[in-house]
């Protein structure tokens, strides 16, 4: 009975949010996901020739595209909001998020025309809702999965997804997919629906490292089961590993600013506790200065150092060889752009 209830409800979900928003044009992220299944469908590959960049005089395309990491180191914004360079030079982009949409969205192009494309919506919404059904009838009852299909299904946000092609619906899908797996003892096919829905969410991966915490530390556990799931979510990985490899992502940029940030709020804090300042240095080296190396920025730190160590008595070579003991060997800066070069002295002034 719940699974038919099941499939009854993910048809029906199927049918609520069909027809799917045509979100080919100015609808911001779905445009993305859908036009790159579009074009992947077109050509077999996500990787867009750019043929203004060659055209470009030298120097003019760093001007043109900013880069999304605050240190300038890439990548590069061709279209905001949209697809990303590795490099100036290559004159190739790719789509900026993980492309596990539009691959579904390509599959379903390349099956009935880029008009269907969209559709990936309203398909996994479905499947969404029909997992979700399946799992609440197996593990809590016949009557809870069919008042959890009837919550779930007139849910706004879920109906808005549901048309609108994003990667919520293949996250939701994949997520609870994963878990009637594994209430149903297949670990290994569960590890591999848990990693995709993190594929589809990045944000999904700290529900699941909480989620499997609770659950064996809560549960009895057999090994045997762990390291099929944890097989079945390396499968996953491994694809994610190898995407992060060869194409650029503002996730990485995104997350690497945020952690400058991060330090660069708490580092006065830390000089004040510590006077030479050596562990507000070794913190912010320790984060940026593995992805920039700049002669000219490590030589505007030493001066910088060498201003701090006068301004408050402290003896200059020596602590300028403490300095250096962390960053003579990055040649780190915070921000690398040319013309905000001039802020970093007056920013590692501050610190000290």
């Amino acid at each position: 009975m719940t699974r038919v209830l099941a499939c009854a409800a993910g048809l029906s979900a199927v049918l609520w949010c069909w027809p799917p928003f045509e979100t080919w044009f100015a609808a911001q992220d779905s445009t993305m996901y859908v036009n790159a299944g579009v074009h992947l469908a077109r050509t077999g590959g996500l990787v867009v020739r750019d043929t203004v960049i060659p055209l470009l005089p030298a120097g003019t395309a760093g001007e043109l595209f900013a880069s999304v990491s605050l240190v300038g180191t890439g990548p590069y914004i061709r279209l905001p909001g949209g697809l990303l360079m590795g490099s100036l030079e290559g004159g190739v982009a790719t789509p900026a998020f993980f492309p596990l949409t539009p691959v579904w969205a390509a599959i379903l192009a390349a099956a009935g025309g880029p008009e269907l494309a969209p559709a990936v919506a309203p398909l996994f919404a479905g499947l969404a809702l029909w997992a979700v059904v399946l799992f609440a009838g197996e593990a809590l009852g016949t009557k809870t999965a069919a008042l959890t299909a009837i919550l779930l299904g007139a849910n706004f946000t879920f109906w808005w997804f549901g048309r609108f092609a994003m990667s919520e619906s293949l996250a939701l899908a994949f997520l609870w997919g994963g878990l009637v797996l594994l209430g149903r003892g297949t670990p290994a096919g569960a590890g591999l629906l848990l990693g995709l829905g993190g594929l589809a969410r990045t944000e999904s991966f700290p529900f699941l490292v909480a989620a499997g915490a609770l659950w064996v530390s809560s549960t009895r556990v057999p090994r045997g089961w762990l390291v099929r799931l944890a097989g079945g979510l390396a499968l996953t990985s491994a694809v994610a590993v190898a995407m992060c490899l060869v194409s650029p992502s503002h996730h990485r940029a995104y997350f690497m600013n945020d952690l400058i940030l991060t330090v660069l709020s708490i580092a006065p804090r830390l000089a004040g506790a510590y006077q030479a300042g050596h562990v507000t240095l070794a913190a912010i080296a320790l984060v940026v200065g593995k992805y920039v190396q700049l002669q000219d920025a490590y030589l505007s730190v030493v001066e910088a150092l060498r201003h701090a160590a006068i301004h408050q008595g402290y003896d200059a070579h020596a602590f300028l060889h403490q300095g250096e003991f962390f960053c003579r060997d990055h040649m780190f800066c915070l921000i690398s752009h040319r013309r905000m070069h001039g802020n970093i002295i007056g920013i590692f002034k501050q610190l000290f």
